[in-house]
């Protein structure tokens, strides 16, 4: 009787033991997927923008004759002076009533010319690109593509088919001695990182708190005449019972987003017949009878215009308001783009 009894005990004793170790596990393993995903971020280095008179002694010199300034990865002063040259007040003003303004001749043709040679030079590192990876409000499941990049959705339909390179201000991600990106295309990440703080001196104020990430994306779509980017918003704005827990701590980047600057690096020639223009729609409120509030306030979209992405373009938009599309290319088509994130007014 005392066998049997002893028998069952540890019976039970080893079920209650098997029991609690496998639930364990489970948390424990939910907890570090969601730990994970809460602490994946592209801001962990980013830079806030800043106007102060104890920031503008960073401002990057322009005095040629001066050496270039050791750029730094935690840096809190994205300031460029270039940039604060290029964006003036009405650029802002624009920015503020249409969603966009587009800067044409942002890099002068010397500059363009330089860059993309530093651009060619890289490009030929073929293992410096990778397969992209789907942004904004593209939050379907993604299948495994292509060999040349090829995003495709839950339903089969393609979302982006380019390939990117993640780059910082003086080197590639990865750190390699090789990855040296050159001074000129350098500049061109320096210019659009310094955006934000451009923007800042004009009082912008559509957004703020803005923190602007080392990290810019260069991506290129191939000139086959197949490669694009379906239509999208570069911010998430998906609630967490829409998206679930995990999938809004990993979007966290995402829905942060405010500002999307976009520097084209295409030969300055390039014309419509080369395809790969940005259609954008700009998302419009209108009340419908009565005071604005939630159940009254709809969101249309204006009429549909193109960018070209002429060499040396600039542009820059609201991350939350322009949906846009990446038309196909038939030339190869480059575009460096940094996303500003900040509070929204």
């Amino acid at each position: 009787m005392f066998e049997r009894s002893s028998s069952l005990f540890r019976r039970f004793t080893y079920n209650v033991r098997f029991d609690t170790i496998a639930a364990a596990s489970v948390v424990i393993g939910c907890s570090a997927i969601l730990g994970e995903a809460y602490l994946r971020s592209d801001l962990a280095d980013a830079g806030y923008p800043s106007t102060d008179a104890a920031a503008s002694s960073f401002v990057h010199s322009t005095n040629k004759s001066l050496p270039r300034p050791k750029h730094l990865e935690s840096d809190v002063e994205a300031a460029y002076a270039p940039s604060n040259q290029l964006i003036t007040s009405s650029h802002v003003r624009t920015l503020e009533r249409d969603g966009i303004v587009v800067i044409p001749n942002a890099l002068s043709a010397k500059s363009l010319i330089d860059a993309r040679a530093d651009l060619a030079r890289y490009a030929s590192k073929k293992h410096m690109f990778e397969r992209s990876g789907v942004g904004g409000n593209e939050t379907m499941p993604i299948g495994e593509g292509s060999g040349n990049g090829s995003l495709i959705d839950g339903d089969g339909d393609l979302v982006r088919n380019d390939i990117v390179s993640w780059l910082r201000p003086n080197r590639s991600i990865d750190e390699s001695e090789e990855s040296d990106i050159g001074a000129s295309l350098a500049h061109c990440i320096d210019l659009i990182r310094g955006a934000a703080f451009s923007l800042n001196r004009f009082d912008y104020a559509d957004s703020h708190s803005h923190q602007v990430p080392l990290q810019c994306q260069l991506a290129m779509y191939k000139g086959d005449g197949k490669c694009g980017y379906a239509r999208h918003l570069d911010r998430c704005d998906s609630s967490l019972q829409e998206l679930g827990l995990l999938e809004y701590f990993r979007l966290s980047d995402f829905r942060g987003r405010a500002i999307t600057v976009i520097l084209y690096l295409n030969d300055a020639s390039r014309t419509e017949e080369d395809g790969g223009a940005l259609k954008c729609w700009l998302k419009q409120t209108r009340i419908v009878g009565g005071d604005l509030d939630e159940s009254s306030d709809t969101q249309q979209f204006g009429i549909p215009f193109l960018v070209q992405p002429v060499g040396g373009t600039m542009i820059i938009f609201h991350s939350n308001l322009l949906e846009h599309q990446v038309l196909a290319s038939f030339k190869d088509r480059y575009a460096l783009t940094v996303w500003v994130s900040g509070d929204l007014q």
